[in-house]
C-alpha cells in the first residue's frame, strides 16, 4: 500500500488527506519507505529528515481531525534543494565549508510551504554550489549509469523515484528545467523576481530563480501559488503581476498561439528527442492552439547566450566566493573551482558587454511575443548523457560538451526573465530515457506556460515510476 500512495500525485494525495481516506502519517511513512527502496541507487537526498517528518506528520494528522485543515500543502511530504534553508537543518550546498550551517529560520519560500501545513521530508542534493550539470553523486532513476541533470538533479531524481510529492528547487541556467526533462517530471523555471530568494544561496544573483518541481503539471501550479509574492527581504526582489496559476489551469489552450523557432533552439538536436518533442507540438495543436514556426528577428543574437550566460555567472558568483576561494579552497570540488577562478581571467569590460548583449537577447525574446503567446522549444536536445560520456553527440553528426550543450536552450531565459516549463513528453525510442518539452511565456505569465503545459500532460499523460534497477 506504502508505494501506492507514494506513487499518486500532490494533489490526489491532497485530496485522501482532506477527507480522511489517508493520514499524513501514511503518507510520511510512503515517502520514507520509496527513500530506503531507491537512495542506494540515486542518492538524491543529501539528508533525510524521516524522524522530523514523522512528527510534523502527527501533528498535521492532529490539526486536520480537529478542524483546522490548512488546504492541499497540508500534511503533504515535500523535498527542498539544499540551497534553501530549512529550520533547524544544515543548508550545506554540498561543500564541507557549510556542513555546520544550520539556520535557525527557514527561508520565505519554505516559510510559506510550512505555513500552508506541508512536511519537509529531505533536502536534495545539489551540485556543489548550484555549478555544473550531473549532480554528483546522485544518479538518474530511469538508467543509473546516466547523470540526472544539474543543478537540481537530487529533486529531480527524487521526484522520479517518487520520493516526496513536489520539491522546491533553483534555477540559475537550466538547473530546474535540465533536471526535470532527464528525469521525466514538470520543473518550472518562475518570472524572475516572483520568488523571494531571501535564505537562498545565491549562484548569480541577476539570474537565479526559484522554482517547483512535481509529477504533474497541478501539482507544481499548486507549489507555485503557495510560494509566490514580493517579499521586501529579497534585495533582489522585483514587483511582478501575477495570476495564480491553479485556478485557470484547464480552461484550455484553444486560440493560443504557439511559435515553434526551428533555427538554433532545435538545430541540432538527437533524433529520439526531435520525434518525442513533435508529439508534444501535435498534442497542442489538437488541443486547440496556433502551432506555427516562428522566425525570431535578431535571432543571431541568441547564438551568444550561452557565453553571455557563463560570463555573467562566473562573475557574480566568483564574487560572492571570492573571500573562500583564498582561504578555504579545500571547500570546493575541482570542476566547481575551475569554474570560478575562470573569473580572475574575466576583464570588468567583458562583465559589461555581456549584459549589453543580455539586453539585446531580451529585446529579441520579448519582440517574438509581439507575434505569439508561447515558445515552444527543446528543455533539452539531448537525453541525459551517461555518466562516462562527457560529449553529447547529435543527428547530424556534431558533438558538444555536456554543459555548455545542457544550458543552450534554457539560459537564454535566465538572461531575459522569462517563465519556462519542462513537462515530459515521452521517451527516446533507443535510449528509453524521458525527453521534455519547454513552453516559455511572457514576463508574469507563468500561469499560461502551466496551463500549455496541462494540455499537453492531459493528452499525453505522465511518465510513472522508473523500473528499479536489478
Amino acid at each position: 500500500m506504502s508505494r501506492e500512495l507514494a506513487l499518486l500525485g500532490l494533489a490526489e494525495a491532497a485530496g485522501l488527506v482532506r477527507t480522511g481516506k489517508v493520514s499524513p502519517v501514511e503518507l510520511a511513512e510512503a515517502v520514507a519507505a520509496q527513500a530506503d527502496r531507491w537512495e542506494p541507487h540515486i542518492r538524491s537526498l543529501i539528508l533525510r529528515m524521516d524522524e522530523q517528518a514523522h512528527a510534523r506528520a502527527r501533528e498535521a494528522e492532529r490539526e486536520i481531525s480537529a478542524g483546522r485543515y490548512c488546504g492541499p500543502l497540508h500534511g503533504i511530504p515535500l523535498t527542498i534543494k539544499d540551497v534553501m534553508d530549512v529550520a533547524g537543518v544544515p543548508t550545506t550546498v554540498a561543500s564541507p565549508i557549510l556542513a555546520d550551517n544550520v539556520p535557525a529560520q527557514s527561508c520565505v519560500a519554505v516559510r510559506r510551504l510550512e505555513a500552508a501545513g506541508a512536511i519537509i521530508a529531505g533536502k536534495a542534493n545539489t551540485h556543489q554550489f548550484t555549478w555544473g550539470g550531473d549532480t554528483p553523486p546522485t544518479r538518474n532513476p530511469w538508467d543509473v549509469q546516466r547523470i540526472p541533470g544539474g543543478s537540481s538533479g537530487g529533486s529531480g531524481a527524487g521526484l522520479a523515484a517518487c520520493i516526496g510529492f513536489g520539491s522546491l528547487g533553483s534555477d540559475t541556467a537550466a538547473s530546474v528545467r535540465s533536471p526535470a526533462a532527464y528525469n521525466g517530471v514538470v520543473g518550472l523555471k518562475t518570472t524572475y523576481g516572483r520568488i523571494p530568494k531571501s535564505g537562498f544561496f545565491p549562484l548569480a544573483w541577476s539570474m537565479d530563480s526559484v522554482g517547483p518541481l512535481a509529477r504533474r503539471v497541478e501539482d507544481v501550479a499548486l507549489l507555485l501559488d503557495a510560494i509566490s509574492g514580493f517579499d521586501a527581504s529579497d534585495p533582489s526582489a522585483v514587483p511582478v503581476a501575477m495570476t495564480p496559476a491553479l485556478p485557470g489551469l484547464r480552461d484550455g489552450v484553444k486560440g493560443l498561439r504557439v511559435g515553434v523557432p526551428e533555427e538554433f533552439f532545435w538545430q541540432p538536436i538527437q533524433s529520439e528527442v526531435d520525434a518525442e518533442l513533435r508529439r508534444g507540438l501535435d498534442a497542442l495543436r489538437a488541443a486547440g492552439a496556433s502551432v506555427q514556426p516562428l522566425a525570431i528577428r535578431g535571432g543571431e543574437h541568441l547564438q551568444l547566450s550561452v557565453a553571455v550566460a557563463f560570463v555573467l555567472i562566473i562573475v557574480e558568483s566568483a564574487a560572492w566566493h571570492r573571500s573562500w576561494l583564498v582561504e578555504k579552497p579545500w571547500g570546493y570540488a575541482p570542476d566547481v573551482f575551475e569554474y570560478i577562478s575562470w573569473a580572475k581571467r574575466i576583464p570588468a569590460t567583458d562583465y559589461v558587454d555581456a549584459q549589453r548583449v543580455r539586453r539585446l537577447i531580451t529585446d529579441v525574446v520579448d519582440g517574438a511575443f509581439a507575434e505569439v503567446d508561447i515558445l515552444a522549444v527543446p528543455s533539452q536536445c539531448q537525453v541525459a548523457s551517461r555518466l562516462d560520456t562527457p560529449a553529447v553527440t547529435f543527428a547530424d553528426g556534431s558533438t558538444e560538451h555536456r554543459d555548455p550543450a545542457g544550458i543552450r536552450t534554457l539560459a537564454i531565459f535566465n538572461l531575459t526573465g522569462h517563465p519556462g516549463v519542462s513537462v515530459p513528453v515521452g521517451r527516446g525510442t533507443t535510449t528509453g530515457m524521458p525527453v521534455g518539452l519547454q513552453l516559455v511565456g511572457r514576463r508574469g505569465e507563468d500561469a499560461t506556460v502551466l496551463r500549455a503545459a496541462q494540455a499537453v500532460e492531459d493528452a499525453l499523460g505522465v511518465l510513472g515510476e522508473p523500473p528499479l534497477p536489478g
